[in-house]
């Protein structure tokens, strides 16, 4: 588990410093885990951390407009990845502490 949150971790920091190629690993990378995280958050009865409130929230924003639970899924892990990118290129560290309940 460690191993995986320090790849984030260095990833995110060569992102920060211009590396297209580690932005693009970080998402591939980033997106097996995030649809982990969906299955998980959504399975759940009662939010386990900020990151499980953050996927039931955006589940519940966009169950509204979708009729399929596989689109629903998919536009979930595209949104949760983009967020969960944002905040590691821009220095947030603060995220591996949530994935870290997820990554195996």
């Amino acid at each position: 588990m460690a191993a995986s949150i320090n790849h984030f971790a260095l990833l995110a920091a060569q992102a920060r410093a211009g590396s297209a190629a580690a932005r693009d690993r970080l998402r591939q990378d980033l997106e097996a885990c995030v649809v982990r995280i969906v299955r998980f958050a959504l399975a759940q009865a009662a939010p386990v951390s900020r990151l499980h409130q953050r996927v039931r929230a955006l589940a519940q924003e966009i169950g509204r407009r979708r009729s399929s639970p596989e689109a629903e899924q998919r536009l979930l892990v595209r949104f949760l990845c983009q967020w969960v990118l944002s905040r590691l290129t821009s220095g947030d560290t603060e995220i591996l502490g949530h994935l870290r309940t997820f990554v195996a």
